[in-house]
């Protein structure tokens, strides 16, 4: 035997020796004890992240996912020859019932667009839904101008008003998921507690909005009407008794009561209607109510020298202070905290601004555009609306009006802001807070 082979031989038993010691350490070392399974209630949750606890629950119980509503179809808008120079708009009564109910709100959801994703072959197809009228600070639903101690009285006076309309008739509670005192609603549910169809309901629900539960014990959740297909536990119709469009009178109440009681019978579905008692009276406080608190700051950009701006400049100034270009022919202004749409850039001349035409046109005038009742923090929104008309009109050497073609100061501003801060108080006195559901409900 040579000197490798006992080399070799003398390396083998000491890695046998090491494995031996490794497998007599492991034995004498102590395994760490099992986790207790009898944890003091609460000592495992109290640790877990909020998350994960609602999540645990999600996982419990079912819920229901409905889609969400799609945007009304667009209004036709008000087209300028090229080149024109621009002058205030021209407003009668007339207009002013057609353009606030056509308004959208700030709510709406729309899809931000870019050049190669519209067709220029459909540029006219893209129209500015018409916002509700100008006045000479803001406007309300009638459409008449008002002074600012005017607008601070009525919009105070109305609160109390429908604050005791409100506690006159209130309907009782019963967990829905809208404000109970803005609607007449009907529950809908099969007596012997079966899933049913939601599509012959969908149909006439007319200016309802439509909840569903999938479950007894699930949430409510909007229904999707352009989507009329599924099987709900319990329907929900909740008819709002006024909004811009106006109060529901006593006849419609009845129409509508009536078309869903027959379709109840014709379905084998039981309906249980609430919040009728006294309603049309509800609905003439609540649109008084309406008249008042509905403030919309409008102001007008126009350049210094009367002439236009390429439409290239204005959507590069505009796109590099925050605004994104829509498909319903806006500029949308997007916070840059939340990313939330907090007012709009429209064309002067109601016309929509698409790629192509910002690629080929001149823009002549154009107004931003705030619904203040919509936005939650109105006043902290409107600093902001302002701040932003000031940064444009130095940007693009332009110079700030109202409808009358009367330039906008601080004077101007101070008043409007006073306007916005009136109805923002009186909207909270009613219990209804600025940029909330019941808030979005009443100003549909």
């Amino acid at each position: 035997m040579n000197s490798l082979q006992i080399g070799l031989i003398g390396i083998g038993v000491f890695v046998v020796a090491l494995l031996a010691l490794w497998h007599w350490w492991q034995q004498r070392t102590p395994r760490a004890k099992p986790r207790d399974l009898h944890t003091p209630p609460g000592s495992l949750e109290e640790r877990a992240e909020p998350s994960a606890r609602r999540d645990r629950r999600e996982a419990i119980e079912p819920v229901v996912e409905f889609p969400k509503t799609a945007p009304e179809p667009r209004a036709a808008g008000v087209q300028s020859s090229e080149g024109q120079r621009w002058f205030p708009p021209a407003t009668n009564s007339a207009q002013v019932a057609q353009s606030s109910s056509t308004h959208p709100s700030a709510s709406d959801r729309v899809e931000d667009v870019s050049a190669a994703e519209l067709d220029a072959d459909n540029v006219d197809n893209y129209v500015v839904r018409q916002p509700a009228p100008v006045s000479d600070t803001a406007v309300n639903l009638r459409g008449s101008a008002q002074s600012t101690e005017f607008a601070a009285a009525s919009a105070h006076q109305a609160a109390s008003t429908v604050s005791r309309g409100v506690q006159a008739t209130a309907a009782p509670a019963s967990n829905m998921p809208f404000d109970e005192r803005l609607h007449v609603f009907a529950v809908l549910t099969r007596d012997d507690g079966q899933p049913f169809d939601v599509a012959p309901f969908l149909r006439i629900a007319g200016r309802a909005s439509v909840w569903g539960r999938l479950f007894r014990q699930s949430p409510w959740e909007a229904v999707d009407i352009s989507q009329p297909t599924g099987a709900v536990i319990s329907l929900g119709l909740a008819l709002p008794i006024a909004s811009r469009g106006g109060p529901v009178t006593v006849n419609e109440f009845d129409a509508w009561r009536t078309t869903v009681a027959v379709e109840c019978a014709n379905q084998n579905v039981s309906a249980q209607f609430e919040g009728f008692t006294a309603a049309a009276e509800r609905a003439e406080e609540l649109d008084s109510f309406l008249a008042a608190v509905d403030c919309i700051p409008i102001t007008y950009l126009v350049r210094k020298d009367g002439e236009a701006w390429s439409g290239t400049r204005l959507r590069g100034t505009l796109e590099a202070n925050g605004f994104r270009l829509q498909s319903d022919g806006r500029f949308a202004y997007h916070e840059v905290e939340t990313e939330q749409v907090i007012f709009f850039a429209v064309d002067g001349y109601e016309r929509a601004f698409t790629p192509e035409r910002l690629r080929t046109e001149s823009v002549a005038a154009f107004r931003l555009v705030m619904e203040a009742a919509l936005l939650s923090q109105p006043m902290q929104r409107f600093d902001t609306y302002r701040q932003t008309l000031r940064a444009l009109a130095k940007l693009l050497d332009a110079e700030l009006r109202d409808s009358s073609g009367a330039t906008v100061g601080e004077p101007e501003f101070a008043a409007l802001r006073a306007q916005v801060q009136s109805a923002s108080e009186a909207l909270s006195a009613a219990g209804i807070a600025p940029g909330s559901p019941s808030a979005l409900a009443l100003l549909a």
